[in-house]
C-alpha cells in the first residue's frame, strides 16, 4: 500500500463526524482482529453504536458490518500511523499492542 492511499484513508477517518468516530479499534495485524471483533460486533449489532476500525495490516480484507456501523481504515505502519496516533481524538480507543509506550503511543499528544 502506498503512502498516498494511507493518507487518503487517514483523511477519510478525520472527515467522519465526531459522533461516528468516538469509538475506535486499532489492530496492527489481522491476528489482532479476532480478539477485538466480538466487542466490535456487540457494539455495532446489539447497542447500535458506530465503530471505526483502524489497521496497519496491508493485505487482508477490511472487516465490515451488515448494519453499516463499522467504518474500516487502512493506515499503514509508518508515518501515517504515527501521525494518526499523535492527533487522534476519540472517546474510547481499544487495541492490542504488546509494545505499549514504546512507539506510536509514546509520542501521542
Amino acid at each position: 500500500m502506498t503512502i498516498w492511499r494511507e493518507w487518503a484513508s487517514y483523511r477519510r477517518f478525520r472527515k467522519l463526524p465526531p459522533r461516528e468516530r468516538n469509538i475506535a479499534f486499532y489492530s496492527e495485524t489481522y491476528q489482532d482482529w479476532h480478539h477485538l471483533q466480538p466487542l466490535s460486533d456487540f457494539l455495532t449489532e446489539r447497542l447500535s453504536r458506530t465503530v471505526c476500525h483502524l489497521t496497519s495490516e496491508p493485505a487482508v480484507a477490511l472487516p465490515s458490518a451488515p448494519s453499516g456501523r463499522l467504518h474500516a481504515f487502512r493506515v499503514g505502519a509508518g508515518a501515517v500511523c504515527t501521525w494518526l496516533f499523535q492527533t487522534l481524538k476519540v472517546d474510547v480507543m481499544v487495541l492490542t499492542m504488546l509494545d505499549l509506550g514504546n512507539f506510536q503511543l509514546k509520542r501521542s499528544l
